[in-house]
């Protein structure tokens, strides 16, 4: 009896907290007619203080097996970043027509509705092909700013294409090339499905132009133009050595060429807010196997607080006061937003920054 009495406390101690911690991951159903993919995943702030919302799609994989190769939302969930993360599957859609355009404007009035986030303090992500679909959505919504709910001040993609016309060229290169089954099939599939939509760059430039984030070979503003003043941050594994080696393909063969591009001509604009990232870990899947399109190339932490930053959420360890507050050594530090978490009624908005003298907390002490 004693032996099981130990372990019944053993078990309470180790395991219920982490229960009690554990996220809430709620699988939100937004359209009950479509039985396979009328819904989207939605992962709540610890505090359940809803400071900012990360809105990641994804194509052509499913939303398990996506949110099972990355710890965005394990991040964004924790005390003090407090963000929603919302996984959103796109089907098997490359681009934002009016198809995914809709899907998405669907799914953010339902998260609206449902968790009453701020919608000035919105990210969009795009994984792989996805992430056509996020910059380009992104650009519509300030092309056309009354016809969207929310406008993104933050969007990220990660090893994704971003100009559709070299996209259709590597496809045609690809099969040239006949190396990778895989690539084959992948090129055969994706010009299939580009034609079938909207004919081929060729015959229908201009389907292609309004569908594309990016255009290189353009020489007039292009789409991109409506990222001026939104941050922007592009992913890639840069480890050509590996491409070389296990794909035969070089730089041209990537997406890196055109995604560097594309930064490029955003700070040209003036936009300081545009950034190439270059992986710092090769991209691996949680299988093990090496890939550089993996969700594992975001070091979450940091993009966490690059999102907070460019999202404006108040962050005690890197928040900067506009003014300087001399107090003597050893004095501690207290600083949180306002209202804050236990009093959101107060209609103040600052930050609580107060300086106490050591032992201030002891009874003892004078």
């Amino acid at each position: 009896m004693k032996i099981r009495l130990l372990v019944i406390l053993i078990v309470s101690v180790f395991i219920v907290p982490d229960i009690a911690y554990n996220q809430y991951i709620e699988k939100v159903t937004f359209d009950k007619k479509d039985t396979t993919g009328g819904y989207y995943l939605a992962v709540h702030p610890r505090a359940e203080n809803i400071k900012g919302t990360l809105v990641l799609l994804s194509s052509f994989y499913g939303l398990d097996g996506i949110i099972s190769e990355t710890k965005l939302h394990n991040v964004a969930y924790a005390y003090g970043n407090d963000m929603l993360t919302i996984f959103v599957s796109m089907k098997e859609k490359l681009y934002a027509d009016t198809t995914a355009v809709n899907r998405i404007n669907t799914i953010l009035k339902n998260v609206l509705q449902k968790f009453s986030p701020d919608t000035s303090k919105f990210a969009i992500a795009g994984f792989d092909y996805a992430g056509i679909i996020a910059l380009r959505y992104t650009e519509l919504t300030y092309q056309y700013p009354t016809e969207f709910l929310i406008h993104p001040k933050a969007v990220f993609a990660i090893d994704s294409p971003v100009d559709l016309f070299s996209l259709w060229h590597w496809c045609e290169r690809e099969i040239k090339k006949n190396y990778s089954p895989e690539t084959v099939g992948d090129a055969k599939y994706l010009l299939e499905a580009m034609t079938k939509e909207n004919g081929t760059i060729y015959n229908n430039h201009e389907a292609y132009s309004k569908l594309s984030p990016f255009e290189r070979e353009k020489q007039t503003a292009g789409n991109d133009q409506y990222l001026k003043n939104v941050a922007v941050r592009l992913y890639y594994d840069i480890d050509i050595d590996w491409q070389l080696k296990n794909k035969r393909n070089s730089f041209y063969d990537t997406n890196i060429p055109d995604g560097s591009e594309l930064i490029n001509q955003l700070l040209l604009s003036g936009n300081n807010n545009a950034e190439f990232v270059s992986a710092k870990q090769p991209g691996m899947r949680s299988n093990g196997i090496r890939n550089p399109t993996s969700l594992s190339i975001v070091n979450e932490v940091e993009c966490v607080q690059w999102l907070k930053q460019k999202l404006d959420i108040f962050d005690a360890d890197t928040w900067q006061p506009p003014y300087e507050l001399t107090v003597p050594n050893r004095w501690n530090i207290e600083r949180f937003p306002l209202p804050p978490d236990f009093a959101p009624q107060i209609t103040y908005k600052g930050v609580e920054d107060l300086r106490f003298t050591p032992g201030w907390e002891e009874p003892l002490s004078e």
